[in-house]
């Protein structure tokens, strides 16, 4: 994992430390988790990717005499766009929320809009 390969601290050592303090289980877990998540952000990252070339594709390939295919496209841009939108629950529900990501890339910018 990418993010506990720092100089800043050692692992073992900490994990150790959470040994003697009890809380072993709940520190192996964080790290497990935290490893789920650096694994589920670089595959997002490759999956969006794939999904822009894809819809830039279909967008240069289709023309505007498909208004299906430019609807679907349309219906995709929340996922799209550099901030992903993604609904969680039902639309109509009072318990739904939105939930957001923002793809920052260093050393280059999004080439569509």
């Amino acid at each position: 994992m990418q993010l506990l390969e720092s100089d800043d601290f050692d692992l073992e050592m900490a994990l150790e430390e959470a040994l003697r303090v009890g809380c072993l289980n709940s520190a192996a877990d964080m790290v497990a988790q935290a490893a789920q998540i650096e694994q589920t952000a670089a595959k997002l990252y490759t999956t969006w990717k794939r999904l822009n070339q894809l819809a830039e594709r279909v967008f240069v390939d289709s023309g505007e005499s498909t208004p299906n295919l430019r609807a679907m496209l349309d219906a995709l841009a929340p996922i799209t766009s550099e901030t992903i939108q993604v609904r969680l629950g039902e639309a109509n529900s009072a318990t739904a929320q939105t939930i957001r990501w923002r793809l920052m890339l260093e050393d280059s910018t999004p080439t569509w809009s």
